[in-house]
C-alpha cells in the first residue's frame, strides 16, 4: 500500500512539474536575445522602446569613468549617424554577397524579428553603403542567416548591392561584445560594413564582425 501511495506521489509530482514547464514556455518570449517585445526590434533600451525606430541613435554616458553605449529617441547630434534613405520598415533595400562561403543574403529596412526571419535586417541609424553599415541577423536555426559569420576570416571579401550603389568590404576583425555595448555602431570616420549576431549558448553577448570598404 506504501509503495502504491509512493508512486502515486511520484506521478502528482511529475505532473505537476510538466505543467510549470508548460508554463514557463508560454511565458518566455520566442525571441529572448536583447529583443523588446513592443517593438519586436533588436538593441533597444528598457529607457527608449517608442515605436518610431528611425529616430534612435547612440549616445554615451559616462559614470565613475566608466562608458555605457545605449540608444535613445532624443534628436541626433551632428556627430552621430542618423537613419532614413527613403525606404519603409521591411522593404528589400539589397542583398550581402559572401563570396568565399557563396552565401547569398536578403538586406531588409529595420532591425526586427520580422525582417530576421527572412534574412537581414539594417540597423535604422546606421549608414546604407557609407559611413557604417549594419546589418542584424540571426546565427542558428532555420533562418540562421548570419550562421556564417563566425565563419569569416580576415581577407575575406563581402560585397554589398543596395539600389545602384555596389560596394566591397574586406573583414578585418571580429570581436565579442555585452548586448548593451554599442561602441561597433559609432560613426569611425571610414566606410565600413558591420555585422551583428549572437553568441551561440551566451545570450547576454553578441558577436560583431568589421569589413572596410576597399
Amino acid at each position: 500500500m506504501r509503495k502504491l501511495i509512493r508512486i502515486s506521489a511520484l506521478t502528482a509530482v511529475a505532473g505537476l512539474l510538466t505543467m510549470l514547464s508548460a508554463v514557463t514556455a508560454l511565458a518566455v518570449p520566442p525571441y529572448s536575445f536583447g529583443a523588446n517585445r513592443r517593438t519586436q526590434a533588436h538593441y533597444i533600451s528598457a529607457r527608449a522602446a517608442p515605436s518610431d525606430l528611425h529616430n534612435f541613435y547612440i549616445g554615451v554616458r559616462s559614470t565613475g569613468g566608466l562608458q555605457t553605449h545605449y540608444i535613445s529617441a532624443r534628436a541626433a547630434p551632428s556627430g552621430l549617424q542618423s537613419g532614413g534613405h527613403g525606404y519603409q520598415q521591411g522593404d528589400l533595400i539589397g542583398r550581402l554577397y559572401v563570396e568565399r562561403l557563396g552565401r547569398v543574403v536578403s538586406v531588409f529596412e529595420g532591425e526586427t524579428m520580422r525582417n530576421m526571419d527572412f534574412g537581414a535586417g539594417r540597423f535604422s541609424f546606421s549608414g546604407l553603403n557609407f559611413g557604417n553599415t549594419a546589418l542584424i541577423g540571426h546565427n542558428r536555426g532555420s533562418n540562421g542567416f548570419f550562421s556564417f559569420v563566425r565563419l569569416l576570416e580576415n581577407g575575406d571579401i563581402l560585397r554589398l548591392e543596395t539600389g545602384s550603389v555596389t560596394r566591397e568590404y574586406v573583414v578585418v576583425g571580429t570581436r565579442i561584445v555585452g548586448e548593451t555595448d554599442f561602441s561597433w555602431a559609432a560613426d569611425f570616420g571610414d566606410t565600413r560594413l558591420t555585422l551583428v549576431t549572437c553568441v551561440e549558448y551566451r545570450r547576454a553577448y553578441r558577436r560583431i564582425l568589421y569589413a572596410i570598404a576597399r
